[in-house]
């Protein structure tokens, strides 16, 4: 029964994503708000992609049109954002990942662009405009 539960629930997050790409925040919330409804305290990681992705929503509804044209970050490129917010250099952030420096870069440029942002700064400070990032310190 878990598994067909979290099935669904995978399921209907992936249509939220869609939705997400689609730049219809209110078909997206109503399929994270459904996702989290169905997944009813299952432990697994697809429900903080769920109200991770609600609370994006929220923060694009809340800043009105002009937000909602950033396109979504994929799951990978949020991954980068967090360690660019706790300070970490490409170098770093790729051996922590085990990718390529040169596929760090091509992240962090599409994270600027989707942004649309020219700094790390500027990013992690628009991130946290629009709730992206979970539990990041601010810097003194």
């Amino acid at each position: 029964m878990i598994d067909h539960q979290l099935m669904a629930v995978t399921a209907i997050i992936g249509i939220a994503q869609i939705r997400e790409a689609e730049g219809r925040p209110d078909l997206a919330a109503e399929c994270y708000r459904e996702a989290l409804r169905l997944a009813d305290g299952l432990p697994h990681p697809a429900i903080k992609e769920a109200q991770m992705g609600l609370e994006r929503m929220r923060s694009v509804t809340e800043f009105g049109m002009k937000d909602s044209r950033i396109e979504p970050l994929s799951q990978r490129e949020i991954e980068v954002l967090q360690l660019i917010a706790q300070g970490l250099s490409n170098r770093e952030i790729a051996e922590k990942l085990f990718l390529a420096l040169d596929t760090v870069k091509g992240h962090n440029r599409r994270i600027f662009e989707k942004l649309h942002v020219q700094r790390r700064t500027e990013a992690i400070a628009r991130a946290r405009e629009l709730k992206l990032l979970i539990n990041t310190p601010k810097p003194h």
